[in-house]
């Protein structure tokens, strides 16, 4: 199933005016009549919603602009909002704007943790060897907020930074986006890391001083030979 976006359905919305959904664009039409036959299979009164064809065109219009006034163009959503439908336990059609509240995934949908669970795993976070233990989303969202509020500010200030965020996130992902790179960067190994100009002094200094103990134990401090 293509994305809606691609149906051109702001063009075709855009020139109904009072006539009736037989001019929606085809693609479209095919699309909301995917949506309406999935809802109808899944809430057995659909009829009290839908008595006749012409309620059918009102409803297939109707809906059509809504999911345009909410932006909802994205088939992955769509398909979202017709898992929760299964999963309402509900027999009634629903309404549009609670079939659309459906399509707005939240991070327990793509198996990821609340964003209050989320928020506590800060502990993890701040050390490299627990860091590896924290979803990438979440290590990114810790990383979006600034050193001097992640460090000062309280709980129940920095919560709602951190929310806003990591929700921000979570829709990224869902749009197919690739948010590892905006996790914080893995510390080098020891081994792996350039030494400072200063570090390289202290083992120089170091060497000196083994050497002059080498040499006051074994030789009085004179050179040998």
């Amino acid at each position: 199933m293509r994305n809606i976006s691609e149906f051109n359905v702001r063009e075709s919305i855009a020139n109904l005016g009072e006539v009736n959904t037989h001019t929606i664009d085809e693609q479209a039409e095919v699309c909301m009549n995917y949506v309406i036959k999935e809802l109808c299979s899944i809430f057995p009164a659909w009829r009290n919603a839908i008595k006749n064809q012409s309620e059918l065109d009102a409803i297939k219009k109707t809906w059509t602009k809504a999911f345009i006034d909410s932006d909802l163009y994205d088939m992955r959503k769509v398909q979202f909002g017709i898992r929760k439908a299964r999963l309402s336990g509900s027999d009634f059609f629903p309404s549009v704007g609670k079939f659309i509240q459906w399509c707005s995934p939240c991070a327990e949908d793509l198996g990821l943790p609340s964003a209050q669970v989320a928020f506590a795993m800060y502990g993890d976070y701040r050390y490299p060897e627990t860091r590896k233990n924290v979803p990438d989303v979440v290590q990114a969202t810790f990383n979006q907020i600034g050193h001097w509020d992640l460090t000062h500010l309280t709980e129940q200030a920095l919560y709602p930074i951190f929310e806003k965020h990591y929700q921000s996130l979570i829709v990224r992902l869902i749009n197919g986006e690739d948010i590892r790179a905006l996790c914080p960067k893995a510390l080098p190994k020891p081994e792996q890391r350039t030494k400072t100009k200063g570090e390289l002094e202290q083992e120089r200094t170091n060497a000196l001083s083994t050497i002059a103990k080498l040499r006051a134990a074994h030789f009085g401090g004179r050179l040998h030979g």
